[in-house]
């Protein structure tokens, strides 16, 4: 066996290793800079208080469920109704809230660090069962992993089996290839003296 073949061997056996290696690491990689290390914008909509038979109070809870601020957090409260413009609210000072159309609230908030929340009030009047038709929330950081009381817990487990996957199925692919080197010249320890 010359040096060169031992190399070539050598590296058959590090490839696979190194290559499952950077899928580990990029995978952990992505879901802590994706998944872990961002904002998680979630609201919950909460039991309207009825004031009369047409007028309801529904009060709406925003959070950050993420490991990093939101910023710029813009709330779209869109209703089944009319929104009364004095809206009490439990919420920081720089909180702006406006109402662009009879049925449209809009709240803006510099920004929500990772575990705050802000409760909005609104009072609606309608003769719907359901006052509030559609909440949504946007940030700088983008409107995508904004959930309405849901749990991801499953994306980094989704995302670590692909990667053992497609690292398990390299190494049977390579397999057969050493197998068939192996029974047609095996090692000298390996051969028998006739």
């Amino acid at each position: 066996m010359n040096s060169s073949q031992s190399i070539t061997d050598l590296a058959k056996t590090i490839a696979p290793i190194i290559t499952i290696a950077l899928i580990i690491f990029g995978g952990a990689s992505f879901i802590y800079n994706n998944w872990y290390k961002t904002p998680k914008l979630t609201y919950e909509t909460l039991d309207s208080y009825p004031l009369s038979n047409e007028e309801y109070i529904i009060p709406i809870i925003i959070r950050n469920e993420g490991h990093e601020k939101a910023t710029n957090v813009r709330i779209t409260v869109y209703t089944a109704g009319n929104i009364d413009p004095s809206i009490p609210k439990k919420t920081p000072e720089e909180l702006t809230i406006n109402i662009e159309s009879n049925s449209t609230l809009i709240a803006n908030i510099p920004r929500l660090t990772d575990g705050t929340q802000i409760l909005l009030y609104p009072k609606v009047k309608t003769l719907s069962q359901k006052p509030i038709n559609e909440v949504l929330i946007a940030s700088d950081q983008g409107s995508g992993s904004v959930y309405e009381q849901t749990n991801q817990w499953y994306v980094p487990i989704v995302a670590f089996m692909i990667g053992l996957l497609i690292a398990g199925l390299e190494g049977v692919i390579e397999r057969p290839e050493r197998i068939y080197k192996l029974k047609n010249n095996p090692p000298a320890s390996l051969k028998k003296d006739t």
